[in-house]
């Protein structure tokens, strides 16, 4: 294997059917710094590739004259990215993937900080708005859930049964978002005024939280998921808070369970790339709880040289 080419596109093939990625820009970031690593360790030549136009017009890519189909990008999952490459290292001459990527956060280095911020955080119109919260210190991240950004009906065809326990709109009407948006305000209502500025990926716990907090800036618009994004704005407002994040000295991220069994990629990519405080937080409402968790995480290990 001479050369991989990471191609950051809407689909792709996964055990031979065409599939939808739906992949956020922090998983993007993650599966580009995962192949990255492994690129590195073993000599392999690395090119990426973006196909989404609105996507491709914020972040600062070379002009390749690839002409690559969908049927050409295999999507690999991040867990199996490695025994993959390793297994098929004399199978491909130029291999074109996509992969959400795995824990890398043991092996963060300044090569990699700087080939990461070139493309996703050099973009200037973005750079030149953000400039208006460089007051910006403290950020706090609420993580509820894409069904306020995407279809139902994709979400509980993406995280469909027997490889999920439950379809999306099982979590979704589990337990009602206000009751969820009451805990989280209840639980953290003597740290939230030491925020300067939230984001979430629910609009109206955005509205809600304003009106408890009128002091805490938010961007007053809809959140888009970059995956599933409609038009340039939805992508551009992604940049714009994770370009905010980047510059904090401190993220507080909030995750309601089963989406933060991990950090969200939204707020952990800024804090590797920046020099943030990074806090998690995991919270499930049906079961009262609220626990912060990142040593099992921080301290995953992974193979990278074949």
């Amino acid at each position: 294997m001479n050369e991989i080419v990471f191609c950051i596109t809407k689909k792709c093939i996964f055990n031979n059917e065409e599939v939808e990625t739906f992949n956020g820009i922090g998983d993007i970031i993650n599966g580009l710094a995962s192949t990255y690593l492994i690129c590195k360790k073993n000599n392999i030549s690395l090119k990426v590739l973006c196909r989404d136009r609105s996507l491709n017009q914020l972040l600062n890519l070379p002009n390749e004259n690839f002409q690559v189909d969908e049927s050409d990008i295999i999507y690999i999952p991040g867990d199996k990215l490695f025994s993959f490459l390793r297994g098929n290292k004399s199978s491909f001459n130029k291999l074109f993937l996509f992969t959400n990527g795995f824990n890398v956060s043991q092996y963060i280095n300044e090569d990699l900080k700087k080939f990461l911020r070139n493309i996703f955080f050099s973009n200037i119109v973005v750079n030149n708005y953000v400039k208006k919260y460089q007051h910006i210190n403290n950020v706090i991240h609420f993580r509820f859930g894409d069904d306020q950004m995407v279809d139902h009906s994709f979400l509980n065809s993406y995280y469909k049964k027997p490889f999920y326990p439950h379809t999306a709109n099982d979590w979704n009407n589990l337990i009602d978002n206000e009751d969820k948006y009451d805990f989280v305000l209840s639980t953290f209502s003597g740290s939230i005024n030491n925020f300067d500025y939230a984001c979430s990926d629910h609009y109206s716990f955005k509205k809600k939280l304003k009106k408890f907090f009128p002091d805490i800036e938010i961007i007053d618009k809809k959140p888009q998921h970059s995956g599933k994004a409609s038009d340039i704005d939805g992508i551009y407002f992604c940049f714009v808070e994770m370009t905010i994040m980047l510059h904090a000295k401190n993220i507080l991220s909030l995750c309601s369970f089963p989406f933060g069994e991990r950090p969200s990629m939204f707020s952990y990519w800024p804090c590797l790339l920046g020099s943030s405080n990074f806090q998690n937080y995991i919270y499930n409402y049906s079961e009262n709880s609220m626990y912060k968790d990142m040593s099992s995480f921080s301290q995953e290990a992974y193979e990278l040289t074949f």
